[in-house]
């Protein structure tokens, strides 16, 4: 009985592994639009050499055409990590790119236009000598958060161009 234990361990483990696995296939298809009656494409480079025990969880669960393990970055393709294992949605059919190029798009100029006020606030020294702490730590994190989301959508765009 003492056998269990470690095998136990080691399915639940690999379970949770996997429950992180479909909630980022889950995410992207909520974030991109993608319909869940639509079979997607889906590669993962495995670098933590995860089992493939719940594959067809995974598979099933996610509603992948196939689950493709490959040594390199898939260009072209949504992608989201697990530890270090990374994974890839190929794009093509998925979505419309064009679309999604001028979504983004204007999100990043929206956010570069945020950015740009609250650094003027930041700059000016009458609100910065008058303002609570408080409230310039607020105004540094959404400039912080700005710059974080600026980069991001920069990297989506790059990917799909």
């Amino acid at each position: 009985m003492a056998e269990a234990k470690p095998i136990n361990d080691r399915l639940i483990s690999e379970f949770d592994f996997a429950s992180e696995v479909i909630y980022g296939i889950r995410n992207i298809r909520k974030q991109k639009n993608i319909a869940f009656k639509d079979a997607i494409g889906f590669s993962v480079i495995n670098n933590e050499k995860v089992s493939t025990s719940f594959d067809a969880v995974i598979a099933k669960l996610g509603n992948l055409e196939t689950i493709d393990y490959v040594q390199d970055a898939v260009e072209g393709a949504l992608t989201f990590r697990v530890k270090s294992n990374e994974y890839f949605i190929p794009m093509e059919g998925s979505i419309d790119v064009e679309a999604e190029i001028k979504k983004l798009s204007e999100e990043l100029s929206y956010t570069e236009g945020f950015l740009k006020s609250v650094k003027k606030k930041l700059s000016n020294e009458r609100f910065v000598a008058g303002a609570p702490e408080q409230v310039i730590a607020g105004e540094r994190k959404k400039e912080a958060d700005a710059l974080a989301k600026i980069e991001t959508l920069k990297s989506s765009l790059d990917s799909l161009k």
